[in-house]
């Protein structure tokens, strides 16, 4: 038996993944240096002509597969290059339902206009949701400081020019959001602890979600959103993992994949379960 997460592909979705002009999906190992050799993959479980776009110019360094039963000639687009196979899965795979922690719940929003608003673990908690605006010049900015903060958004989360959620060295923000992502320019969320494990937004909503994430620089994280569209916007730079609806990479997107998602999975981590690894019969 062994454990096994939410993150062995670099991208997964179950209908669309696009990826614009000039997008660079390749790999490292956060936890060994000295692995250059990368076991990558993305893909979708779908079976449906051309869910898997590649504009001009983009390069995926790895493997590339369709669901079940599918044709990749006829799911994957001809444009781009794929370094690696197109494959067809042979099984189906699944899609944990993740149900948000049982937290104090505060009752409000989070909310910051031209200011900066901080958060240790004691304020964990439910909100109705994050607003981020900016006033007089001056940002709106959530920092998350001096450890593991646990959140859960019951509503929508909106972030005006410049503003940014920032998780300083040292601490971890674990969030849970049921509604949408809306995001104006030069904003997003900026993990500066560098580990993809800091920074986890899950998406936990019944009705249908939108995700739009920008960054100043680069989002280093894990998004779990199977039933969500999620759009990463022009330039964009990301370490780590997605799993969603449809996602969509816009021109000059990068994005790394960190192999330590996959085969360093603990029993801690939302969404890990037990699998057979191995069997004998005598």
């Amino acid at each position: 038996m062994g454990f096994k997460g939410l993150f062995d592909s670099a991208i997964l979705v179950k209908d669309r993944i696009s990826l614009m002009p000039n997008t660079l999906v390749a790999g490292y190992n956060s936890q060994d240096a000295t692995d250059t050799d990368f076991d990558l993959k993305i893909g979708t479980t779908s079976t449906a002509a051309d869910r898997i776009p590649l504009g001009p110019g983009t390069v995926v360094e790895g493997d590339v597969f369709v669901g079940v039963g599918g044709d990749p000639k006829t799911v994957i687009g001809a444009g781009g290059t794929i370094t690696g196979q197109k494959l067809t899965l042979h099984e189906e795979l699944d899609f944990p339902v993740i149900t948000p922690p049982s937290l104090p719940n505060i009752g409000t929003a989070l909310s910051a206009t031209g200011k900066t608003i901080s958060l240790d673990p004691t304020g964990s908690g439910t909100y109705t949701g994050i607003s981020l605006s900016q006033s007089g010049g001056n940002s709106g900015v959530l920092e998350i400081q001096g450890g593991d903060v646990v959140l859960y958004i019951t509503d929508n989360i909106n972030m005006g020019n410049g503003c940014e959620v920032i998780v300083r060295p040292g601490s971890s923000l674990t969030l849970y959001v049921d509604g949408n992502i809306s995001a104006d320019n030069s904003v997003g969320f900026n993990n500066q602890a560098g580990n993809v494990k800091d920074f986890q937004l899950f998406a936990t909503g019944t009705a249908e979600q939108v995700f739009s994430l920008k960054a100043k620089s680069s989002i280093f994280g894990t998004i779990y959103a199977p039933d969500v569209d999620i759009t990463l916007y022009p330039s964009t730079e990301m370490r780590g993992a997605i799993v969603g609806k449809n996602v969509t990479f816009k021109s000059g997107g990068i994005f790394y994949y960190d192999e330590a998602l996959r085969d360093n999975v603990s029993i801690d981590d939302v969404g890990a379960r037990f699998i057979v690894k191995r069997w004998r019969e005598d």
